[in-house]
């Protein structure tokens, strides 16, 4: 059990509903399990590192009991589900329950402020299909399959240039050891597509209009 508050041992939901209470770092390392911060507004952008420990990394079983959190931010950030459940039915656990997946989350004074989470893609999924009509056929066959897929990163506004995207990044593709994929905007401008371009991604082909595919082979 990484969080140990009270004697006697915590179930999952009780440990994460303390966690959640515990702010993340901006100014310095913090660890949900031992320290308290507070967010602070800062000018200079800030090193992502120092996020690092009060990011949790989950997989699909431990992501589960957070996914009303999760959405909240969700809904915030994109506004394009219908509602919690069918979000929760159609996309989150859905998943969840794929091969590789992991969370990755920063919460602040109880709420969830950003998270990204992804899962090792293969042929026969939606997206995966999407990008190999997409791409031209050598580059699918080089990168589609077996790769790591980054699916959602969000961030609330309110949290936004102080680093937490780049460490959100970074945390989910930690010890990830195979070719990248995502999509995103296809706006060279896009501050999206600026932290992925110095995180060394690069551009594979169009999805659609407007939307470009990109790529990064992760040793």
């Amino acid at each position: 059990m990484w969080l140990r508050l009270s004697p006697a041992p915590l179930t999952r939901e009780q440990s994460w509903s303390l966690a959640l209470s515990k702010p993340i770092g901006v100014l310095k390392p913090l660890t949900f399990a031992d320290r308290a911060g507070s967010s602070l507004m800062c000018v200079a952008m800030p090193d992502p590192r120092v996020y690092a420990e009060g990011i949790r990394l989950l997989g699909g079983v431990d992501a589960l009991p957070l996914a009303e959190q999760v959405w909240l931010c969700y809904d915030a950030v994109f506004g394009d589900s219908a509602d919690f459940d069918t979000w929760r039915s159609d996309l989150f656990e859905r998943h969840a329950a794929r091969d590789g997946y992991r969370l990755a989350i920063a919460a602040d004074e109880g709420r969830v402020v950003g998270f990204s989470w992804g899962y090792v893609g293969q042929r026969g999924q939606y997206w995966s299909d999407l990008v190999c009509k997409a791409l031209p056929r050598e580059l699918a066959d080089e990168w589609v399959g077996n790769h790591f897929e980054i699916v959602e990163l969000a961030i609330l506004p309110s949290h936004r240039q102080r680093g937490l995207g780049q460490a959100l990044h970074d945390r989910i593709l930690e010890g990830v050891d195979r070719r990248c994929l995502l999509s995103t905007s296809a706006d060279g401008n896009d501050p999206a597509v600026r932290l992925y371009l110095r995180s060394g991604w690069r551009h594979l082909g169009m999805l659609r209009p407007g939307v470009q595919v990109m790529g990064r082979h992760q040793t």
